[in-house]
């Protein structure tokens, strides 16, 4: 049986994949997003601590070359994507609940001089955008701390597209295609060999503090973050195709 590594770009049904994972036959590590020291990294995820001749499922936000060091053989490659807007949205319930318990520092990412502020003011003043472009990098090139600046250009774009065609199956989790999310979490328990019970991918568990409340304002928010994010959607729409292509061909694997 083939390891796995599942690439977990946040706020894209995680939680529900890496139950998944957890349910199955794979040894389970998580690589987390905090840069631990090289020392602490040995001790934690050393190859001796990996049990022989089991299939090992490495689960997080690092960079897969980071993750792929660990293993010995071949690993399915595995990630989930979701319509940007949908993502920024739940991010930003995200950090609410956080700051609501207690969490200043993610709290204060979306307070501004100590108040919190609006989504669509979050959206355009204050948010670090361009996620598919930064994790995408970070797979292949290695981490971005949450400020850290990535110039987006053409090459940068070609480049995130060009790592997401290197993935064995991208899971689109966008709740507005329910049918589509149920259709790929079943390919993805068939790929990875799982053939238990699980529940279905469940949906972010954070306190709504915003959620869109017509098409009207989706069209107006999604304009505003293709104004102030343009290569968001310039990856997202980009992968989708490859998703629809993926489905149209057989598995391109199949463990065992």
């Amino acid at each position: 049986m083939r390891h796995l590594i599942y690439f977990h770009i946040p706020k894209t049904g995680g939680r529900s994949i890496r139950s998944l994972i957890e349910g199955s036959d794979f040894c389970v590590r998580r690589f987390m997003q905090k840069e631990p020291s090289r020392k602490k990294l040995l001790a934690t995820h050393s190859k001796v601590n990996l049990p022989a001749n089991s299939p090992v499922a490495l689960v997080g936000h690092r960079c897969v070359a980071e993750m792929e060091q660990w293993l010995d053989g071949d690993a399915l490659k595995v990630t989930s994507i979701r319509d940007p807007l949908d993502v920024y949205v739940s991010l930003y319930n995200y950090w609410h609940t956080w700051g609501i318990n207690g969490d200043r520092v993610r709290g204060d990412a979306i307070r501004v001089d100590g108040r919190e502020v609006g989504f669509d003011h979050w959206l355009t003043e204050k948010l670090v955008g361009n996620m598919y472009c930064r994790f995408f990098y970070r797979y292949k090139y290695g981490y971005l701390t949450p400020g850290q600046s990535l110039e987006i250009t053409d090459e940068v774009i070609e480049k995130a597209i060009e790592v997401a065609q290197s993935f064995d199956l991208i899971y689109d989790v966008t709740s507005r295609k329910l049918a589509d999310k149920y259709e790929d979490f079943a390919r993805l328990k068939q790929m990875i060999g799982f053939e238990g019970e699980t529940a279905a991918p469940r949906e972010n568990v954070s306190l709504k503090k915003f959620s869109i409340a017509s098409q009207a304002e989706r069209e107006y928010l999604e304009s505003l973050l293709r104004a102030k994010f343009p290569a968001d959607y310039a990856v997202y729409e980009e992968i989708e195709k490859l998703v629809i292509q993926t489905k149209q061909d057989a598995f391109p694997c199949k463990l065992g």
